[in-house]
């Protein structure tokens, strides 16, 4: 009685607890919903959140440039258009350095020589100059010249009159090239110059040719003064303690400067002027080269392959001769073959060991023997 009594009491508890548990259930669901418009919400930010990332990426791109790095697609203007290239600090410190040791020398050369065994060095030196002089001041002239132009533009537009009136016309400087380095065409491409870290073009080859040529004479005079004065003329101080160490060390640190750069300046001077005397440039004697590669790659190939096909068919010939059988031949045949061996034998100036006769064939033994004494061999 008290348990059908009671039932009434516990539907009612089971009643109000799911009655209780369901508020839980609504406050989720509105989170959810609270929650489903900023998962819901466009990918596209606001018109002003786009102006931010446009100035934020310009200001990244800024930053790039000016710490060095290369952005893709970016169009080189000209060679003193940072970033610098390694090459062309490198050339550069070659040059101001080797120059200043040369300069500082000589000047100490001419302003100490003051005794009668100076005379021959200071001679030495003035002829140095005035050979090193003008062609330093026109390679600073030409170096300057070329990489503040612009190869891409029209040489009319940048150098109207030329290069001290020199003037490049011809099939080869009209011709306008694509440079992957620089990004962008170029009238009359020659190369890219890592060194100078521009483009070399109808603008500025000239300039270039320029730099080949007096560079050369500037490494080559101050090769032949440092070596005359280290190893042929004795210094001529009258205290020859700091100063002559001091000068001795700039003629040894220009030596060791400008004996690979003379070597390089003469390998590519050599190099353009035979281009000229073929009649065509860089590019084209590159793609020259690289289709002669190209033939004889394919002829090796070929030749390679009609080998392998001959020594297959040679390899494939020599398993099918075994498959034939062999035709049996009659003892007599090999008879008169066993005796033919001996009399071709006989004739021959060595000594040999004849067995096959007198064994196999105990009938002919008469005259086998007969042979053999005939012939003098000897027989077991």
């Amino acid at each position: 009685m008290s348990n059908k009594a009671d039932a009434p009491a516990i539907a009612a508890a089971i009643a109000s607890s799911s009655s209780s548990s369901q508020p839980p259930r609504a406050s989720s669901s509105a989170t959810a919903t609270a929650m489903s418009p900023a998962v819901n919400a466009p990918s596209h930010p606001p018109s002003d959140e786009h102006a931010q990332s446009a100035v934020a990426r310009s200001e990244s791109s800024v930053s790039e440039q000016s710490t060095g790095k290369l952005l893709l697609g970016h169009v080189r203007k000209n060679g003193f258009e940072r970033p610098f290239a390694r090459d062309q600090v490198i050339s550069w410190t070659g040059h101001s350095v080797s120059a200043v040791c040369f300069y500082v020398a000589a000047t100490s050369f001419l302003v100490k020589g003051e005794d009668e065994n100076s005379r021959g060095i200071v001679a030495l030196t003035l002829v140095a100059l005035g050979f090193h002089v003008p062609a330093f001041l026109l390679l600073v002239a030409s170096w300057i010249s070329c990489e503040s132009i612009d190869p891409s533009k029209d040489v009319q537009e940048t150098l109207p009159n030329g290069w001290f009136g020199v003037k490049l016309n011809g099939p080869r400087w009209e011709k306008a090239r694509y440079c992957a380095i620089c990004r962008k065409t170029v009238p009359g491409l020659d190369h890219h110059c890592t060194w100078l870290q521009t483009c070399v073009g109808k603008a500025n080859y000239a300039q270039f040719f320029t730099i080949a040529c007096t560079g050369a004479i500037q490494f080559l005079s101050q090769v032949l003064y440092a070596s005359f004065c280290l190893a042929w003329l004795d210094l001529p101080f009258e205290h020859a303690g700091f100063t002559s160490l001091f000068v001795q060390g700039l003629l040894i640190a220009c030596l060791l400067i400008s004996v690979p750069c003379t070597m390089m300046y003469f390998i590519l001077l050599g190099f353009h002027v035979w281009l000229m005397w073929l009649g065509y440039g860089t590019y084209e004697w590159m793609l020259r080269r690289r289709k002669q590669k190209s033939a004889a790659r394919k002829a090796r190939e070929t030749m390679t392959k009609k080998m392998s096909s001959e020594e297959i068919a040679a390899a494939a010939s020599g398993d099918a001769a075994p498959a034939t059988a062999a035709p049996v031949r009659p003892a007599s045949d090999s008879v008169a073959s066993t005796e033919s061996r001996h009399l071709s034998s006989v004739g021959s100036a060595n000594d040999f060991v004849s067995i096959d006769a007198g064994e196999q064939h105990p009938a002919s033994s008469t005259s086998s023997s007969s042979r053999v004494k005939s012939g003098e061999l000897t027989s077991l």
